[in-house]
C-alpha cells in the first residue's frame, strides 16, 4: 500500500510539473516556431508548428507537444506551416502524364495543365470538359485551367449571344440611328437589324446649280403630287433591302454548311507536320495518324473507326445511354420506338440507325454531339470524340510541347 501511494504521489507530481511548465511558458509567451492554442475556455497552450514539407504526426495536447513527420516527395506534400494538418496526397492529373506541368514534391502539389476546352477538377483529380454556353447565354466566367465556365443569360433587349462556346460573353445590342428603320428588335439570341432609309437614294449636287436661271415659285397645290413618288421609292427600297437581307442570310447558312462539310484540311496539315508525318492530299479516315474532322464538322464526317468506338461505348448491353442521347438531340418516344424496332434486340444496331438518321440534319455537328453527351453525363464518350479532333490533337500537342519546355 505504501508503494502504491508513493507511485501515485510521484505521478501526480510529474503531471503538475508538466502543467506548471506549460503555464509558465504561456505566461512567458510562445516561441517563434510555436503557436498559441486556446485549449479550453480558461487554458491556452503553446504548440510547435510543422514547417512546409512536414505534416503533423501526433496532435498537440497539454501533455504532449506536436510531433511532425516529413512528407514523401511524389506521394504527399505540405505547402503551409501548420500545427494540425497532416501531409496531403499529391494530385495525379487523372493518371495522365501529358497533363502534368510540374511534378509533386514535399512542399508543392502537382501542377496539372489540361488542354483548351477542359478544366482541372481537384475534387475528382481529373480534367473535365468545360460547360458550353448556348445561344442566348454568355460566359460570365470563362473556363480556365482550374475553374469551369459560369453561364449567365443575356438581357435580350440590351445584350445577345449567338455562339456556342465556353469563353464568349454577351455582346451589346446595336442601336438604329435616326436615319434607319428597325426591321428586327434585339433578342437574347440575335442582334438588332437596322435598315437605312437613304440607301440607294441619289444625292442632289447643289454645286452644279445654274444661278443665272431665275428661281421658280412652286405653288403649294403641287406639294401633294410630289409625295406619292417619294413613298413609292421608299417602299421599293425597303423591299429591296428585305430581299437582300434574305439572300444574305441564305448565303451565310450555305457557307456554314460548307464549313461543316469541310475536312479541316489546314489543321490536319499542321498536325501532320508537327508529328513528322506526310502532309499530302489523301487522308484515310480509319488511320489513327490522321484526324479529318473538327468541332464545326458534321457528324457525317466522323471516321468509321471513331463511330465504332462511340458505338461500343454507348450501346453496351443493359445500357440506355443511346436512348438518353436520342432524346437529348430531339427524338420523340414514338420515333425512338421505331428505331428500336428497326435495330431489333441489338442496341448497337438501333444506335447505328439513330446516328445515321440524325447526321443528315443541319444541326448534327460534332460540337452539338459533344454537348448532348455531356448533358446526359457521358463525358467519357464526349472525350472520345474531342481528343481525336483536329483542335483536340493540336491543342494537346501544343500543351505537351509547352510543358516539356517548361520542365527543361
Amino acid at each position: 500500500m505504501a508503494t502504491n501511494a508513493v507511485l501515485r504521489l510521484a505521478l501526480t507530481t510529474a503531471v503538475l510539473t508538466i502543467l506548471l511548465c506549460k503555464v509558465l511558458s504561456v505566461m512567458a509567451g510562445c516561441l517563434e516556431n510555436e503557436v498559441e492554442i486556446q485549449y479550453n475556455s480558461s487554458f491556452t497552450i503553446c504548440c510547435t508548428t510543422c514547417q512546409t514539407g512536414n505534416g503533423v504526426d501526433i496532435d498537440c495536447t497539454p501533455e504532449v507537444d506536436t510531433e511532425c513527420t516529413a512528407c514523401v516527395s511524389g506521394l504527399t506534400y505540405s505547402d503551409t506551416i501548420t500545427h494540425d494538418d497532416k501531409c496531403k496526397p499529391c494530385s495525379t492529373c487523372g493518371n495522365h502524364s501529358l497533363f502534368v506541368l510540374h511534378p509533386c514534391n514535399a512542399t508543392q502539389n502537382t501542377i496539372c495543365l489540361c488542354p483548351d476546352g477542359y478544366f482541372y477538377n481537384s475534387e475528382l483529380d481529373k480534367c473535365e470538359l468545360c460547360d458550353l454556353c448556348p445561344a442566348g447565354w454568355g460566359a460570365s466566367r470563362k473556363c480556365n485551367t482550374n475553374q469551369n465556365t459560369i453561364c449567365s443569360p443575356c438581357e435580350g433587349n440590351k445584350t445577345f449571344s449567338n455562339k456556342l462556346d465556353y469563353y464568349s460573353q454577351c455582346d451589346k445590342c446595336a442601336e438604329c440611328s435616326s436615319s434607319e428603320v428597325m426591321l428586327q428588335e434585339c433578342m437574347a439570341t440575335e442582334d438588332t437589324i437596322c435598315f437605312s432609309v437613304n440607301a440607294g437614294r441619289p444625292r442632289t449636287d447643289v454645286t452644279k446649280r445654274n444661278y443665272t436661271t431665275p428661281a421658280v415659285d412652286v405653288n403649294n397645290e403641287d406639294d401633294g403630287s410630289d409625295i406619292f413618288p417619294v413613298y413609292c421609292a421608299a417602299l421599293v427600297l425597303v423591299i429591296v433591302g428585305l430581299v437582300g437581307y434574305v439572300i444574305y442570310k441564305k448565303y451565310q447558312r450555305m457557307r456554314s454548311k460548307r464549313r461543316q462539310k469541310a475536312p479541316c484540311s489546314h489543321e490536319d496539315v499542321e498536325y501532320s507536320k508537327a508529328s513528322g508525318g506526310d502532309s499530302g492530299v489523301f487522308v484515310d479516315n480509319d488511320s489513327p495518324k490522321y484526324y479529318t474532322y473538327c468541332l464545326a464538322s458534321g457528324v457525317r464526317d466522323l471516321p468509321v473507326g471513331k463511330r465504332k468506338e462511340l458505338e461500343k461505348t454507348l450501346a453496351t448491353p443493359h445500357s440506355d445511354s443511346w436512348k438518353l442521347l436520342a432524346k437529348e438531340i430531339g427524338y420523340s418516344s414514338k420515333r425512338l420506338t421505331q428505331l428500336e424496332s428497326r435495330g431489333g434486340a441489338e442496341g448497337n444496331s438501333s444506335f447505328k440507325h439513330m446516328l445515321h438518321d440524325w447526321e443528315r440534319r443541319d444541326a448534327a455537328t460534332v460540337t452539338r454531339l459533344i454537348q448532348a453527351l455531356r448533358n446526359i453525363g457521358r463525358e467519357d464518350a464526349a472525350r472520345i470524340i474531342y481528343v481525336d479532333s483536329t483542335e483536340g490533337r493540336t491543342q494537346m500537342l501544343s500543351k505537351h510541347n509547352s510543358a516539356s519546355q517548361n520542365m527543361v
